[in-house]
C-alpha cells in the first residue's frame, strides 16, 4: 500500500510537472507565433491587451481577445464534465482527455495551415481558441475544486 502511494504520487508530481511545462511552452509558443498574447495564463493575457489597445494595435489586441474566448470555452466543457460524477479522479480524467483533443485539433490545424508560414487572420484566432480552452478546461470551478481537494504530491497520505 505504502508503494502504491509513493508510485502515485511519484507520477502525479510528474504530470503536474510536465502540465507545467506544456502550459509555459504553449506560452511561448503563442506569444512568438500567434499573435504576443498568452494561452494558458489569462492574467498575463489582460496586461498584453491593455498594452496593445494603448498602443493603438486594435488588431492584435483582437488576438488576447481571442484567446480570452477560448479560456470561457473551456471552461463551460470542463464545467459539466465534472459535474457529471461524483468520483472526482475519473472527473478529472475526462477534463485532461477534452484537454488533449483540443491540443490535437489545435496540432492538425497547425500542420494544415502549413506550419513553416506564420498563420494569419482567422487561423491564428482558431489557434489561440483551442490552446486556451485546452489549457482552461482544468479552470473550470469544480476542476479547480478537484484539484485543490487531492493532498498535495509532497503531503504525507492522509
Amino acid at each position: 500500500m505504502a508503494d502504491d502511494i509513493r508510485r502515485n504520487k511519484a507520477v502525479l508530481q510528474l504530470g503536474l510537472a510536465a502540465l507545467s511545462f506544456a502550459a509555459g511552452s504553449s506560452d511561448a509558443f503563442a506569444l512568438v507565433q500567434l499573435g504576443g498574447v498568452f494561452t494558458s495564463t489569462m492574467s498575463g493575457n489582460t496586461v498584453m491587451l491593455g498594452l496593445w489597445v494603448g498602443r493603438g494595435h486594435v488588431a492584435v489586441a483582437a488576438n488576447s481577445g481571442a484567446s480570452f474566448v477560448g479560456h470561457v470555452a473551456g471552461v463551460l466543457v470542463a464545467t459539466p464534465l465534472m459535474r457529471r460524477t461524483a468520483d472526482k479522479a475519473r472527473a478529472l480524467a475526462g477534463i485532461l482527455a477534452a484537454e488533449i483533443v483540443f491540443l490535437v485539433a489545435f496540432a492538425a490545424l497547425w500542420f494544415a495551415a502549413g506550419r513553416s508560414s506564420a498563420p494569419h487572420g482567422a487561423v491564428i484566432f482558431a489557434l489561440l481558441l483551442l490552446a486556451a480552452a485546452a489549457w482552461a478546461s482544468k479552470s473550470s470551478p469544480p476542476a479547480s475544486s478537484a484539484w485543490r481537494a487531492s493532498p498535495p504530491p509532497s503531503s504525507p497520505a492522509r
